[in-house]
Formats: structure tokens, sequence, C-alpha cells
């Protein structure tokens, strides 16, 4: 297990490396000039070009990508082009913010998909699997904006029992961080608790197909015990898959979701950034959403092998 997970690490090497490039190089395809929005909007050309100098953009562009690795690989993300606060500093305060919203989120999708996917596959051809089709149907039609919306306009606007956006610490408020919290990890949590479902009920009908379920029952094994111990640890490796999948999308930052809410997350961030132009947050941030997704799905892969020992040979 020891050697998997090094090799599994090194192999994330690479996709790092690779990452910082395009995010480096994308970040410079954004129509605008910081050095403009630094100087003002009455700047003479003068004090545009020494802006551009101040800020490095002036040098070529693999000269600015390996200086910014460079103070990357030393733990320094830079500074806003705004206010000078250091980025790292930024993103930490942020993504407390966005891991509370992960967990409320993530928290929704496995209490719903969980009971639906193991009972609509042991329930076969009855209501209870028509209606899990109806939810899960439901669930990745509806667009997460306009359930956000809805959401807010009949749990809040209407009936008045929880309000409609705003986030605060646990520390501080608990009653309210907790109501606060409840919109937006339903809205969140809705359509991954769909997804994880249609997985769950398809991967355990397969399962129970399988040559050693037939046995284990022919042994006079419990259902329960069959379920446990042989159907639902096998139909979870691929149900593993997406939810780390979800995870690692909820850990970067739902976008929407975080507009909706006025939630001060990872995802506001970035559209801040975006829309000052101010590159060393726009970069800071969205190289730790994908170092944070890579993590993520190693974590995935580890649990491969921990659920399916055959997988650390391969």
């Amino acid at each position: 297990m020891v050697v998997y997970a090094l090799r599994r690490l090194v192999q994330t090497l690479p996709v790092l490396f690779l990452s910082s490039i395009l995010v480096f190089g994308l970040v410079r395809f954004i129509p605008g000039d910081p050095a403009m929005l630094i100087a003002g909007p009455d700047a003479l050309p003068e004090q545009i070009v020494a802006a551009r100098a101040r800020l490095g953009l002036d040098k070529p562009i693999y000269v600015q990508y390996a200086i910014w690795l460079g103070q990357v690989v030393r733990g320094d993300l830079g500074v806003s082009i705004l206010n000078g606060y250091p980025v790292f500093d930024l993103i930490a305060r942020k993504f407390l913010a966005t891991l509370q919203l992960t967990a409320g989120g993530l928290l929704v999708a496995l209490c719903v998909s969980l009971p639906l996917g193991i009972l609509s596959s042991v329930r076969r051809g009855g209501w209870f699997e028509r209606l899990t089709s109806l939810v899960v149907a439901l669930g990745q039609a509806i667009p997460t904006f306009w359930l956000g919306i809805l959401l807010v306009l009949v749990f809040s606007l209407q009936l008045k029992w929880l309000p409609p956006s705003g986030q605060v610490a646990f520390s501080q408020k608990p009653g309210l961080a907790l109501r606060l919290m409840i919109l937006p990890s339903l809205t969140l949590g809705f359509y991954s608790a769909t997804v994880l479902t249609r997985f769950l009920k398809s991967s355990m009908l397969e399962v129970m197909e399988m040559d050693y379920v037939r046995t284990a029952r022919a042994k006079g094994l419990a259902e329960t015990g069959v379920l446990t111990r042989h159907v639902l640890k096998n139909a979870l490796i691929p149900v593993v898959t997406i939810l780390g999948l979800q995870l690692g999308a909820f850990l970067g930052g739902a976008v929407v979701t975080e507009s909706i809410f006025d939630w001060p997350g990872l995802g506001r961030l970035m559209l801040q950034a975006i829309g000052t132009r101010d590159y060393p947050v726009l970069q800071g941030t969205v190289l730790f959403i994908v170092t944070t997704f890579v993590c993520v799905t190693l974590i995935t892969d580890l649990t491969y092998g921990f659920l399916d020992p055959r997988i650390r040979y391969q």
C-alpha cells in the first residue's frame, strides 16, 4: 500500500507542473490591463508604462512565469495588485468559508444518495424505485442557479423560515450560522446527491448479479449481511470516483452557489479577481483549486486501494 501511495504521489507532480503553466498562460488571455486599472482612467502613457514595470508585466511572459513559479515553490503566492494583501492569506480566509459550505453540501449529498440508492436497488420495480428515478431526473434537469433562487423565494421570502444570504462564523453565532448554511448546502448538494444516487443504484444492481453474491445467499447468509459485507463494499468503488470529483468541485468553489447566497468563498474571490484583473490573486486561487482537486483525486485513488487490494498491483 505504501509503494502504491508513493507511486501515485509521484504521478501527481507532472500534473501540477503542467497545470501551473496552463493557469499562468490562460490568465494572460483575460481582456484588460492591470496597469491601466492601477494607474487610473486619466493616467498618462508614461504612468501606465511605469505601472507595468512596477508589476513586472514588462518582462517576457516566460520570465514572468519563472519568477512566479519560483515564488510558488517557496510557498509565496504573491500579493494582491489592488490592496497589497498576501494572496495566501486571502485564500486561507476564503477557503474556510468554502470548506464550511463543502461540508454542508457533502452532508446533503450523502444523506440523500445513500438511502435512495440502496433502497431503490433492493426494492426494484416498486413505487420507491419510480420515485427515486423521478427525483434523480429532476435533480439533474434543474439548473443550480434556478434551484437556489427558488429556495430563497420559498423558504426566505414566502415562508420566512430561513435567512436568504450571508455567512457568519460558528464561533460567533452558531444558531444563525447553521440557519445560513441550510439553503446553500441544499443547493450545492442536491445535484451531487442525484448523481451519486444513480451511480450507487446501478453499481449495486450490477454487483447483486455477481456469482459470489448468489453463493453468499445460497449459504444461508442473512440479506442484511449480504448487502453490507458483499454488495455495498464492492459497489462503492465507482461511487468513490464520483464522490471524489464532486468533493473536488465543492472545494474548488461553487461559483454559482456562492454568488446567489453571497457566500464569501473561493468562487467569489476568483470572480472578483477576474473583474479587477488582479493577476496574482487569480493565479493563486486557480492554482490552489487545481492543487486541491489533484489532492482529492489522489485520496480517491488511495481509497480504491483500500476497497479493492487488486488495484494496488496494477
